[in-house]
């Protein structure tokens, strides 16, 4: 389901002459949490219209100041979350060897937010673009 959400949420950044991905900034699900789009600031109301037609998607919040800043926001979260799990995985090492399940989930995780960080960082929008962070619902 999730990857429906995505392609058509790739489909209303296209329209409007953007473009999107998916973003895991937590990996606490199986699935992707949700998404960013990067829409023409000229186009984001109307983007954000067609997003309500989307069911299971909520917009997490807008955005007035640059996009750079809100790229810098978004990354943050998502490097808190990194720490965190580097922070776990020290811990377990106590008790436990590199190829613990426990371990190799926590690497498995670290994995996705650090792909997921990967696509948001090749896709820095110009000054004219408004990013959209999309999170699934569920």
């Amino acid at each position: 389901r999730p990857n429906c959400s995505v392609r058509a949420l790739q489909s209303i950044a296209s329209r409007v002459g953007g473009t999107g991905i998916r973003y895991d900034e937590s990996a606490l699900k199986e699935d992707a949490e949700g998404a960013i789009l990067f829409v023409p600031a000229a186009k984001a109301e109307e983007a954000q219209k067609a997003l309500s037609a989307v069911g299971s998607v909520v917009v997490s919040d807008t955005w007035n100041g640059s996009s750079a800043d809100r790229l810098d926001r978004i990354e943050s979260a998502a490097q808190d979350r990194l720490t965190t799990l580097h922070d776990q995985r020290q811990e377990l090492l106590v008790k436990y060897f590199d190829d613990a399940p426990q371990i190799k989930h926590i690497d498995e995780d670290s994995l996705r937010i650090n792909k997921s960080l990967g696509a948001l960082r090749a896709h820095r929008p110009g000054p004219n673009f408004a990013v959209l962070k999309i999170r699934f619902l569920g």
